[in-house]
């Protein structure tokens, strides 16, 4: 992400992600974004919600993906332009959340930013080379 002179902006990340959105979301202010992380189990939710600012939205993703697609659409439905996004989760978290973004809730692929972090299954070499292919 490089523009960071616009009204709005969604910031999703995941374990993986946590600094890089933290880093993202104190550059733009927390007026005007909406964070969401996405957890793996309760556990790490707890932690996540004890250990990082309060307005960040914790996702329990053992709960069900819907869960995380709620929290997207209600994100940009608050905010009263067209975000800034910026993504860095799993591969396949990435790909459904990219579409859902732009053929639902129509947010220009010029507003977004985003890439996989990791894929389930799939080490970081593995990532690269996929990213390179354009598979991942």
């Amino acid at each position: 992400m490089k523009n960071f002179n616009e009204a709005s902006y969604l910031l999703i990340g995941d374990l993986t992600s946590i600094n890089a959105v933290a880093a993202y979301a104190k550059r733009v202010g927390a007026a005007k974004t909406k964070v969401i992380i996405d957890t793996p189990d309760s556990i790490n939710a707890a932690m996540v919600k004890q250990h990082w600012p309060s307005h960040f939205e914790v996702i329990d993703s053992s709960t069900g993906t819907d869960a995380l697609d709620k929290a997207l659409i209600n994100a940009v439905n608050s905010l009263n332009t067209k975000p800034q996004v910026f993504m860095g989760v799993e591969a396949s978290v990435n790909k459904r959340l990219l579409k859902r973004l732009t053929q639902e809730l129509n947010i220009p692929k010029s507003n977004i930013s985003a890439s996989p972090y990791w894929k389930q299954g799939v080490n970081a070499n593995q990532l690269m080379l996929l990213k390179k292919l354009g598979a991942a």
